[in-house]
């Protein structure tokens, strides 16, 4: 999962730019996401692309409350569980494997 590492460490340097960067980006996967009923290939690289990025931003410590990342504390941790939960739901069944592997990755 190079795209996890790289945000992640990204993230644990640089907190507030990269979730600035990354949210989006990360929003506007989830909305197509939401709209399709069958992935194509295109929608298959975005959403493992969008996937690895929420791990690595749960894995720099966004997962965890009070965290004060992003400057945000809470609201930004929950922010991006929000946004894990919301593209799970959204996946198709193709796409649920790699959300999976994200999120064992990003926890």
């Amino acid at each position: 999962m190079p795209h996890a590492r790289l945000v992640h460490l990204l993230a644990s340097v640089a907190p507030a730019a990269t979730l600035r960067a990354l949210r989006p980006s990360l929003e506007a996967a989830a909305s197509a996401a939401r709209e399709q009923r069958v992935a194509t290939t295109s929608d298959k690289a975005d959403q493992a692309t969008a996937a690895e990025c929420t791990a690595g931003l749960l894995a720099a410590g966004m997962l965890s409350p009070g965290s004060g990342l992003a400057g945000g504390g809470d609201s930004s941790s929950s922010w991006v569980v929000e946004q894990c939960g919301r593209q799970l739901l959204a996946c198709t069944l193709e796409l649920s494997e790699g959300w999976a592997v994200a999120l064992r990755c990003g926890v």
